[in-house]
């Protein structure tokens, strides 16, 4: 599969069922950081904010990671608990996906940039 360099074509190169998910996280993440600037780096779709990376996220077989890009607070590390991976947190497709607490998530991550 050739690397995509919108995130549309990223988007796009997955089963409807799965494009569906991305679809209402990318939507997600859009009205969390509505002054956040859409972009690809390193092969993901990321949000920028003044032009520094605040999110990311990269689509796999069975899951979707969300990069957090550094610490949460304790209230968002609490919640974050079930999903937490070495580079941020994983949704399983299987499993409701938590859409409030990824826009808890970006709005906090753009409000404190690294």
């Amino acid at each position: 599969m050739a690397v995509a360099s919108t995130v549309e074509e990223y988007i796009g190169g997955y089963p409807p069922e799965v494009r569906v998910l991305l679809l209402r996280l990318r939507e997600t993440l859009r009205q969390a950081v509505p002054n956040g600037v859409e972009t690809m780096a390193l092969g993901m779709p990321t949000l920028m904010v003044d032009g520094s990376p605040v999110i990311s996220w990269v689509a796999a077989k069975k899951h979707v990671t969300v990069q957090t890009r550094g610490q949460l607070p304790p209230a968002l590390a609490r919640e974050a608990e079930d999903y937490r991976v070495d580079d941020g947190v994983q949704f399983p497709y299987r499993k409701e996906v938590p859409f409030e607490f990824i826009a808890d998530l970006a709005k906090h991550l753009a409000a404190n940039p690294r």
